[in-house]
């Protein structure tokens, strides 16, 4: 497993499914939109500006 990775629960927009989704650590903290990838649909997408802000300020294990 990678030590980067944070895995999370998103709503896949190409499915509109509740899906496991992992992104990197690092890419979450440049404070840019957050790109996923959910392995169950194998689909991959950016999240908006307002969600990936809202994963960065109420996910704890991500603010150091």
């Amino acid at each position: 497993m990678n030590p980067d990775s944070y895995n999370f629960t998103a709503e896949c927009p190409y499915c509109n499914q509740k899906r496991g989704v992992s992104c990197s650590r690092a890419q979450v903290k440049t404070g840019e939109p957050v790109r996923v990838y959910a392995v169950a649909c194998n689909h991959h997408w950016t999240m908006t500006p307002e969600d990936s802000k809202e994963l960065r300020d109420n996910t704890s294990v991500l603010k150091s």
